[in-house]
């Protein structure tokens, strides 16, 4: 595992990542996987619980590395560099899976600016685009 500053443009250079077209609309999607992940905890802090994470990973390309980072402006940092490598938008995304989504996103809702969330049930989205062109995707109701 690698700090999240190690993912640098050179990194980024050598996975050689194409961009495949969707058929159906003008989408276009990096051709890697990745997945996110958080760790959380809670406690009792003035007599009320709270909850937060306390580090997060993320990877991309099989059997490349995985970043991590400890604060929600460590990943926003590595997501503003994906976005910025490979110009995401809402015509060019990055799937990134993260199992049980619904849970991971009521921690990660409010640092990101949401163009679309599209949810089975309430606090169950299946997918979740932001403005980077990041698009969030449940792996565990996919």
């Amino acid at each position: 595992m690698k700090h999240y500053s190690m993912c640098t443009a050179d990194y980024l250079d050598s996975l050689n990542i194409p961009f495949v077209k969707d058929g159906k609309t003008k989408t276009e999607y990096l051709n890697i996987e990745s997945a996110f992940d958080i760790e959380t905890t809670s406690t009792i802090y003035n007599g009320e619980k709270s909850a937060f994470m306390y580090v997060w990973m993320f990877g991309i390309g099989y059997g490349k590395d995985v970043f991590y980072g400890r604060t929600w402006e460590e990943f926003l940092d590595l997501c503003d560099l994906l976005a910025s490598y490979f110009d995401l938008d809402e015509n060019k995304r990055l799937i990134t899976y993260v199992h049980n989504l619904g849970y991971e996103f009521q921690f990660m809702r409010k640092f990101f600016n949401w163009e679309g969330v599209f949810s089975i049930n309430v606090r169950k989205p299946i997918k979740a685009l932001c403005d980077m062109g990041i698009e969030f995707r449940c792996s565990y109701i996919l």
